[in-house]
């Protein structure tokens, strides 16, 4: 699985989170399927191939075409970046209600 086929993002909880509260919502997003990272304060990494992404986090108008049409997965991936988050709306109610939000970045301008 090469990088391209990576996507990762930052879920930062509810600023009220305990550690416990913390730990769990990595739990559930890890029993999803994402990788999660250590965490930092009241947040942590998440990481997944695409399509894991697009499953649980992409919106309805992407998801109708195929996962494997890269511009669709980069038209997400903008609209993301450009807004800085992903929707955490398809996530379960008692999930979401203690994420803050899902942050992206931008992909830098250089390199390969």
């Amino acid at each position: 699985m090469g990088a391209k086929d990576l996507f990762a993002a930052q879920v930062v909880a509810r600023s009220s989170a305990t550690d416990k509260e913390l730990s769990d919502i990595k739990s559930e997003f890890a029993a999803m399927g994402f990788d999660t990272g250590s965490s930092l304060g009241n947040s942590f990494s998440i990481a997944a191939p695409v399509d894991k992404f697009m499953s649980v986090l992409g919106d309805n108008t992407v998801m109708s075409s195929s996962l494997n049409n890269d511009s669709s997965f980069d038209d997400w991936v903008a609209s993301s970046q450009q807004r800085g988050t992903l929707s955490s709306a398809r996530l379960p109610e008692t999930l979401r209600d203690r994420i803050a939000d899902i942050v992206v970045t931008n992909r830098p301008a250089f390199g390969p």
